[in-house]
């Protein structure tokens, strides 16, 4: 339950025996949990941090455990604050690119061979250009899907599409909202995608449709409220990276999609670290600090913490130092 705050099982088992007995010291705990001081150190910091553990007024030196209904609350009443930034800061970049179209449109600047943007009008334009990107990226496919729902046939077309990438060895991410996960089809789309390779994570708000190419191409619907009204291409890396910042900054606050069952499910082929992961562990290696890391990625400590945690549990690390070690082992630093 507490993994979706940033704990690991260490910590969470740690505040459990504070919850039972707060004067047990770090020993002590460590002893009962038989893992060494440091980690149940580490594990009392993120508690403080997380507001689950205060200093006691009365007995300076002393924690006392917060009830959990309290912190949670207010960690949920803070998170919502972020994503609504988050949003705000996601719609200002497509409103940013939008008005790049309509300067591009009217002739300001110049076309050059390689940074360029297109209009697609009609939907069997729209899909034939997704369709020859899809087929042509080499490397990478990240896609952005707002809407709750849908349909059997798109969802079996996009199913073909994502094999055929993944056996070209493409790495494909991918976020969708919160709620697509109340629709059975995508559902089942999600856990066919996931045990062939994608990676898929969901966010509670989700700005726009996307999909980037490569990191040099990219398409957005150029109305929210009709995506297959008409499009906007991007190519070229300059253009494009605006894009990528915009599915960076949302993917670090996703959730890695839960099966049937609510547990992740995880790739067959185990999940590769982004480029925002990759970026966090070479921090980590050098010894950098999480309010440091922060400021360097552009991200909240709590964003950075829960990236860490997201990173250990997939590499299956109870300690920072053992997650180190495993992502050195895959060829992660």
């Amino acid at each position: 339950m507490l993994e979706s705050l940033g704990l690991d099982g260490t910590t969470t088992s740690a505040y459990r025996i504070w919850l039972r007995n707060a004067t047990l010291t770090i020993a002590e705990v460590a002893q009962q949990l038989d893992v060494s001081q440091d980690v149940v150190q580490r594990a009392q910091q993120v508690l403080l941090d997380r507001g689950l553990l205060l200093v006691s007024w009365e007995e300076p030196g002393r924690l006392v455990p917060v009830n959990p209904g309290i912190a949670v609350e207010r960690i949920y009443q803070e998170e919502q604050l972020r994503l609504a930034q988050q949003q705000k800061e996601l719609l200002a970049a497509r409103a940013g690119l939008t008005d790049l179209v309509q300067d591009y449109a009217s002739g300001v600047g110049s076309r050059s061979a390689t940074e360029s943007v297109d209009h697609l009008e009609g939907i069997d334009r729209i899909r034939s250009t997704i369709e020859e990107l899809s087929s042509t990226a080499q490397r990478e496919v990240l896609a952005m899907h707002p809407s709750r729902e849908h349909s059997v046939a798109a969802l079996a077309e996009a199913l073909a599409l994502d094999i055929k990438a993944i056996e070209r060895g493409v790495s494909l991410r991918s976020i969708y909202s919160d709620s697509s996960q109340l629709d059975a089809a995508t559902v089942d789309y999600h856990a066919a995608v996931t045990k062939v390779g994608m990676q898929v994570r969901c966010a509670r708000s989700v700005p726009t449709r996307m999909l980037i190419f490569d990191r040099s191409s990219g398409i957005i619907p150029l109305h929210v409220s009709d995506t297959g009204e008409a499009a906007i291409v991007v190519r070229g890396e300059a253009l494009a990276a605006i894009l990528v910042l915009s599915f960076e900054q949302l993917w670090v606050s996703a959730e890695p999609f839960r099966g049937d069952d609510g547990q992740i499910v995880v790739s067959r082929e185990g999940i590769d670290p982004s480029d925002s992961d990759r970026s966090l562990l070479r921090l980590l290696s050098l010894g950098v600090k999480d309010e440091a890391a922060a400021r360097h990625l552009g991200v909240s400590v709590r964003t950075v913490r829960r990236q860490i945690a997201d990173l250990m549990r997939h590499l299956e690390a109870e300690s920072r130092f053992q997650a180190g070690i495993e992502a050195a082992n895959r060829g992660w630093l």
